[in-house]
């Protein structure tokens, strides 16, 4: 005696078998299981936090830094003792402003991330320090200074006269060395991880990163256009990054 079919049996088997009459063939979605996503390497991942640490800090040490060039000017220009005073009193709160913009430091893995942050973080906390010196300098040489400086700039009347400015902080004493500009741009680290261009010239320095990232000081330095050598990639993979 023949069996009776079993629908079950008959669709699930692997052989191509003839359904009987009543059973139904069940139709299933063809399903593909998808792959593990790809693996970013090491390299595009320092160099994308390396990148984000810059474009949050540089443009406040831009800040800071104009802050000290005003400085430099207003040293060298004539006006008398209360412009003097004045420039210094508004390089403090310009710089104290650019600290206030920073945001808390966060532990980073990249080691290039890592150095960037600290010196930018230290010539943000350094700057304004040097301003508050330079005026507490210039309150308590008031009366020597002002019948010099109605003769002459203050950096004039200082190389006339030495006794006249002993005492004067200037940002080329070793205490405010964190403040100098070029203590940020020419971190070394950047050109082993950036690749500034299609040149494989190891000379992507932070000053040649930033007008690429559109974080430049002065703005006009920024590269706006889109050819190969606006752009910035990472060193070993060759990977473009983004604006």
């Amino acid at each position: 005696m023949r069996r009776p079919w079993r629908c079950a049996a008959a669709m699930g088997a692997l052989l191509l078998v003839v359904v009987p009459a009543g059973c139904k063939k069940e139709r299933r979605p063809l399903e593909i299981e998808a792959g593990p996503p790809p693996v970013e390497s090491t390299a595009d991942i320092d160099a994308k936090e390396t990148l984000k640490v810059i474009v949050a800090r540089y443009p406040l040490t831009c800040d800071a830094s104009a802050a000290s060039r005003g400085w430099t000017a207003c040293r060298e220009a004539s006006g008398g003792y209360g412009k003097v005073y004045t420039c210094a009193e508004k390089a403090l709160r310009e710089s104290r402003a650019a600290l206030t913009s920073l945001r808390a430091s966060t532990e980073h893995h990249a080691a290039c991330a890592e150095q960037i942050d600290k010196a930018a973080v230290a010539m943000l906390n350094t700057t304004p320090k040097f301003f508050a010196d330079v005026s507490k300098w210039l309150a308590e040489r008031h009366d020597a200074l002002v019948p010099a400086l109605e003769k002459m700039p203050l950096g004039e009347a200082c190389r006339a006269s030495k006794d006249l400015c002993v005492g004067e902080p200037h940002d080329y004493d070793d205490a405010y060395r964190a403040m100098r500009m070029h203590e940020i741009d020419s971190i070394e680290c950047t050109t082993r991880v950036f690749r500034c261009g299609q040149k494989d010239a190891m000379d992507c320095w932070v000053s040649n990163v930033v007008p690429r990232l559109g974080v430049a000081c002065p703005g006009t330095a920024n590269r706006s256009g889109t050819t190969p050598d606006d752009l910035l990639y990472v060193r070993e993979t060759g990977t473009p990054l983004a604006r």
